[in-house]
């Protein structure tokens, strides 16, 4: 078998190459995350903090709702890791699903509430 075309080595189930694997995966998710919600900011401040243009709110925003799924991803997973240490192997995934599903609601059901109650009432 090539070398250089061989899979990059998975970690093991042996307990720290896991933890480092999953750390370094929700951290990833986490600065994705930081860095949409700060860009705007970082944006504005550097083209002139005197005006706001309809480009730059859309453009915020997209950003805003594009950090929405990483930040939900690795909070819900950061919180799993610790469900599991905490309350057990057994309830912790039925827990972390309870928080996705309210971010799910919060973040993206209840903007839209009053769109979907006409979209039903017509």
């Amino acid at each position: 078998m090539d070398r250089a075309s061989a899979a990059p080595p998975r970690p093991t189930d042996d307990g720290e190459e896991v933890g480092l694997h999953e750390a370094a995966t929700f951290l990833l998710e986490e600065c994705v995350a930081i860095a949409f919600v700060m860009a705007p900011a970082a944006y504005h401040r550097q083209i002139g903090v005197h005006h706001v243009t309809e480009t730059f709110v859309l453009v915020s925003t997209r950003l805003l709702i594009a950090s929405m799924v990483p930040l939900a991803a690795a909070i819900a997973l950061d919180f799993y890791l610790i469900a599991r240490l905490v309350i057990g192997e057994a309830a912790a995934p039925l827990v972390a699903a309870v928080l996705v599903a309210v971010f799910v609601l919060l973040w993206a059901v209840l903007p839209r509430w009053r769109r979907l109650q006409r979209l039903v009432a017509s």
